[in-house]
């Protein structure tokens, strides 16, 4: 099945291919064929002091004037242009990313048919997601896809970008799937390779309790950045054998010396924040990784391989009706939503995860 995504572009260079990157195969296009929906994604660091900062900036003039503009300012807002010919569109997404140094995800999303769009921005440490919706944005074209993500210099791009990503359809907004298809979870009637599951089977959350799903599903995403794969061995969090999950991922981790150190005997810590290059370290991978992920009746703990990982949480996103259906969940039937909060446990910030892997590695 093909993953939507056609061109990926990050530090090391581009690639474009309709097939979708990576591909060998031979598709002959058109280059000025338009894409009747699509999506930009771009994962860049904050540098808040710099003022206005272009981020992404198309610019070129033959066979016609096309540009695509995405900068943000000192206050936080985003700003969209787009020009084709004499046409232009521009869009302002206010934003708290004011902070520095945090990764921040932007989309820019188009259909065509419905001359509708979105433009989003996600900061992932904080589960926040801004969201804008477009009045008959300008949909790209193959050529447009191939000078944002291949070789040549008509896209420049911050070197606070870390990579840029066009897709052929229209891909979700904020919290993501974070587990390899090789997870299997813990279920009553057994382990159970999660692309198996669907909403309304069980599983067991790690006091042993049956927890109903609400929502399973997968989604192909650039394996760079806050998407690139990240390996959990084994024996380590209880594994039985080695988890790949996305640096997103939360684990939860539990004991004593989580009380001497943090006032709580359990915490949630990111995957990304324990790489270590032992226990946890990052796995080469091809441009596009799918992951999966399960929403539960109320936000819990289950066992994937052993470890206790956290259902996708989307309480954050139910207080904004625009944020719910640009997400994974936005065509669930809202009566299914889960209403309970998140969990309560604390998230291990980055310094934290840092002294705990330390303490716990002497």
């Amino acid at each position: 099945m093909s993953s939507g995504w056609i061109g990926l572009r990050d530090r090391t260079g581009g690639m474009f291919a309709p097939a979708g990157p990576g591909s060998t195969a031979a598709v002959a296009v058109d280059p000025d064929t338009v894409l009747p929906r699509g999506t930009v994604m771009a994962e860049f660091r904050t540098d808040p002091g710099v003022g206005t900062r272009n981020l992404i900036r198309l610019a070129a003039r033959d066979p016609w004037p096309v540009g695509l503009t995405l900068c943000i300012d000192a206050a936080g807002t985003l700003r969209l242009m787009q020009t084709q010919g004499q046409s232009h569109r521009d869009w302002h997404l206010p934003t708290d990313l004011t902070r520095p140094d945090e990764t921040a995800i932007v989309t820019f999303c188009w259909d065509g048919p419905a001359r509708r769009g979105r433009l989003t921005l996600y900061v992932p440490d904080r589960q926040v997601l801004h969201c804008l919706e477009l009045d008959a944005p300008l949909p790209l074209s193959l050529r447009d896809a191939e000078r944002l993500t291949g070789p040549g210099d008509l896209c420049r791009q911050s070197d606070r970008v870390l990579w840029l990503a066009v897709a052929d359809r229209l891909i979700p907004a904020g919290p993501m799937p974070t587990l390899g298809a090789d997870a299997l979870i813990a279920t009553p009637r057994g382990s159970r390779p999660i692309a198996t599951l669907r909403a309304g089977d069980s599983v067991l959350t790690e006091s042993g309790e049956s927890a109903q799903i609400r929502w399973a599903g997968a989604v192909d995403l650039p394996a760079r950045g806050h998407f690139a794969p990240v390996v959990l061995r084994a024996p380590w969090f209880d594994l039985s054998h080695d988890l790949v999950v996305s640096p997103a991922a939360r684990l939860l981790l539990t004991g004593s010396d989580l009380d001497y150190l943090f006032g709580h005997e359990r915490v949630s810590v990111r995957a990304h924040h324990l790489v270590d290059g032992r226990t946890v370290r990052m796995r080469a991978a091809a441009p596009v990784m799918r992951y999966h992920h399960l929403v539960l009746d109320d936000h819990a703990v289950f066992r994937a391989n052993g470890a206790a990982i956290e259902s996708l949480d989307i309480a954050p996103l139910l207080a904004d009706p625009a944020a719910l259906a640009a997400s994974v969940v936005g065509a669930m039937p809202r009566e299914l939503l889960p209403r309970g909060p998140s969990l309560q446990h604390p998230v291990l910030r980055e310094f934290e995860a840092t002294t705990l892997r330390r303490m716990r590695a002497a």
